[in-house]
């Protein structure tokens, strides 16, 4: 347990030297026969990780086997889940998270499947917390758990509704409710954890089913999030990064998007003080080039929608450079490139270089951009 314990080099009280340490002398257990892993893998959930989660409110909407409780029925009153006493995992048995990511990390699907009772309340209990961080924590354990989780495991046991209920809240901690930076470390794990959900919980048969739950994740997140606090820029460049994520797993079926895709995406590289911040000009250009190679046969209706992202970005490029003398060769390479991919993208039915023949006249800084991407 001590060395399970050490596995997360990541932690403040541990490094990286004693992380190596311990995961070599646990990797040992790889060489044990299978019976002696999983015995300690349940060592570890029944007697060090239950015993810490014991004393927090039990989640009432899960039995006791972490299937879904039909009968479950909400409370108007406090159950003193708040109470930190109950909680020792978040203060002096902090360590019981690194021992639970190891457990997780190591577990073989027949595992996952024997130990669900003493996997799925910890985890809940941790999404249920009312701090960011240990929320953000059993996003983190939860995506672990997936990719060792069943389709017809969390169809037998009727939580995919729960945790998809549960991880779509988790997406409305935005500014200035919730503070910048601990928004964007929930996020930064809630939005992979919906993306797995969603991979594990439906079929190549319910094809359908599931684009329908990334359209839930893209409207009730990435938009609604955008739209409440635009301002932000570390939010929106975790937002912008989703689409990407969101239309490379829905393809083509994400064009019913483009409307709203393309504005937000054109808005963030049309910022003029966007060369203050470099890395939210290069991911909305990565973000553009998933979107036109992904959604190409629909693209020619938003392309003045998102030529003005892509001039408008280069010109505000150029005239730092000239101001400041600093070099953006990072965020003009993306913006070529998305140029060609568009320009590729529209031929042989459209000639973009001739149609905005009139742009360059008007403005002298896009010439560079046709000549270096056309």
């Amino acid at each position: 347990m001590s060395l399970a314990a050490l596995s997360n080099g990541r932690e403040p009280w541990n490094t990286e030297m004693s992380c190596q340490a311990a995961l070599s002398l646990l990797s040992i257990l790889n060489r044990q026969p299978p019976t002696t892993k999983a015995a300690f893998i349940e060592y570890l959930l029944r007697d060090c990780i239950k015993p810490a989660f014991s004393g927090a409110a039990k989640n009432p909407t899960i039995t006791a086997q972490g299937r879904k409780d039909s009968t479950f029925k909400p409370s108007r009153f406090n159950d003193g889940i708040h109470d930190q006493e109950r909680k020792p995992w978040t203060m002096e048995k902090r360590y019981v998270l690194n021992v639970f990511q190891w457990t997780l990390q190591n577990m073989s699907s027949r595992e996952v499947e024997d130990q669900w009772p003493h996997i799925i309340p910890p985890i809940l209990t941790l999404l249920d917390d009312e701090s960011t961080i240990f929320k953000a924590k059993g996003c983190e354990l939860l995506n672990l758990l997936f990719k060792n989780t069943s389709s017809a495991l969390l169809a037998r046991t009727g939580l995919g509704e729960l945790l998809e209920s549960t991880l779509m809240n988790l997406l409305s901690y935005l500014p200035p409710l919730t503070p910048s930076n601990d928004s964007v470390g929930l996020l930064m794990q809630a939005y992979p954890t919906l993306i797995a959900l969603g991979r594990v919980r439906y079929s190549e048969a319910e094809d359908q089913l599931h684009m329908k739950f990334l359209d839930q994740v893209f409207r009730r997140g990435v938009l609604a999030g955008y739209v409440h606090c635009k301002e932000y820029i570390s939010v929106v460049q975790l937002l912008v990064e989703q689409i990407a994520v969101i239309v490379e797993e829905e393809g083509l079926w994400s064009v019913r998007h483009l409307k709203f895709m393309i504005p937000i995406l054109s808005d963030v590289l049309a910022d003029p003080f966007g060369p203050q911040n470099t890395m939210s000009l290069v991911t909305a250009a990565k973000t553009m080039k998933v979107v036109v190679l992904n959604t190409w046969p629909r693209v020619a209706q938003h392309r003045a929608e998102i030529l003005r992202g892509l001039t408008c970005c280069w010109c505000n490029i150029i005239e730092a450079e000239e101001e400041t003398g600093a070099e953006y060769e990072d965020v003009k390479s993306h913006i070529r490139q998305a140029y060609r991919l568009l320009a590729a993208a529209l031929l042989p039915e459209v000639d973009l270089a001739f149609e905005i023949k009139r742009l360059v006249e008007t403005d002298g800084l896009v010439a560079g951009l046709l000549a270096d991407g056309g």
